[in-house]
């Protein structure tokens, strides 16, 4: 997966879940775990009316995207 991809998915991801939020994102990289796992970190950040504006990370590889 590329960045671009990773981004992508993590947008749509919680664009799903927080339909009338914008991203921004701050900044994303290739990562390789610990435990030799390859994937993508990134962090964003996330505004919506009426909600206080929010940085948001995302974790993932091409199995699966996790946003905290």
């Amino acid at each position: 997966m590329t960045r671009q991809e990773f981004r992508k998915r993590a947008s749509a991801l919680f664009a799903e879940r927080n339909p009338d939020a914008s991203i921004k994102w701050l900044a994303s990289r290739f990562v390789t775990y610990p435990t030799g796992v390859k994937g993508w970190y990134g962090k964003f950040e996330a505004r919506a009316p009426g909600y206080r504006t929010r940085t948001m990370l995302a974790r993932g590889d091409a199995d699966s995207i996790m946003i905290n």
